[in-house]
């Protein structure tokens, strides 16, 4: 589990999310996550976590076992076990879909809810992914998470 995915970002936000979660959005602008509502709202829904680090550049994100003290933490729908870790402009929409390698890379997990736990020490993100018995995830953000 120690795999360190790169990523480069040129709008200081990176996300997790399963591209199942967000096929509603497949239609919609590839930038309709700058409209802070959507982005909270598709947050709050557990359909994303958008991670803004305040920088543009190259991160380290990495899946670890377990964080004792996040940052931030967060519950996320995981219904095809297919998450991507990466660039959030690289974010379903404008008929798009990101790509393994695309400044982010996919890993499988199994379906269902998941608490999501975050820790920063610089450029490098950490996250840990634990499996609830949730029936769906919710959250109760009044803002856009901010972690840099």
């Amino acid at each position: 589990m120690s795999n360190q995915i790169q990523v480069m970002t040129d709008t200081s936000t990176l996300c997790i999310y399963d591209l199942q979660a967000l096929k509603h959005r497949l239609e919609d602008t590839s930038d309709w996550w700058s409209i802070p509502e959507d982005e909270l709202l598709e947050v709050n829904l557990g359909n994303i976590a958008f991670l803004n680090v305040g920088t543009d550049g190259l991160y380290t994100m990495q899946q670890v076992e377990e964080i004792e003290q996040p940052v931030v933490q967060l519950w996320i729908n995981v219904p095809s076990g297919q998450l991507y870790a990466g660039a959030a402009e690289n974010v379903t929409g404008g008929e798009l879909e990101p790509e393994d390698g695309d400044s982010g890379q996919y890993i499988t997990v199994e379906p269902g809810v998941y608490h999501l736990k975050i820790a920063v020490i610089q450029q490098n993100i950490e996250f840990a992914l634990l499996r609830t018995e949730q029936a769906i995830a919710n959250n109760q953000f009044e803002d856009l998470i901010r972690i840099g």
